[in-house]
């Protein structure tokens, strides 16, 4: 599984287990400082195996295999790591889905871009663009 907080909700509501996977050499680069310890912490109480710098080779039914990027970039060679898994989150990047605003404004529709159809962000982010349409409307 390649989120952190999908990681930690999947394990907190009960799977067998869990695999936390980045091609970065630090895990929980994109969390804000001060939150990242204790989430890591928290990851770990709950058996969460965490694999800083490996890379998807592929996704099968029953199974994801992994490789250490690092290993193999050192050694000239993949060090193959499989995985069980019945359920893969896959991380992608953050793209804007906004298809649906062009039709809707060439329809005459008044619209109001928030959240991720505007710019993919955080929660918060989201609610104070929704919040702040809200109260213009």
């Amino acid at each position: 599984l390649l989120n952190f907080h999908i990681s930690y909700g999947v394990r907190f509501s009960g799977a067998r287990s869990v695999s936390y996977l980045s091609p970065t050499r630090t895990l929980a680069e994109n969390v804000p400082f001060e939150a990242a310890p204790p989430l890591l912490q928290r990851l770990r109480k709950l058996d969460v195996t965490l694999l800083p710098m490996h890379r998807v080779a592929w996704i099968e039914p029953g199974a994801t295999t992994a490789f250490d990027a690092m290993a193999g970039t050192s050694r000239g060679q993949l060090q193959e790591l499989v995985l069980p898994a019945d359920v893969v989150v896959y991380y992608a990047g953050k793209k804007a889905v906004d298809e649906l605003a062009t039709p809707l404004r060439k329809a005459g529709v008044k619209i109001h871009l928030v959240g991720d159809c505007l710019a993919p962000r955080r929660i918060n982010n989201a609610t104070l663009d929704g919040h702040t349409v809200g109260r213009q409307l």
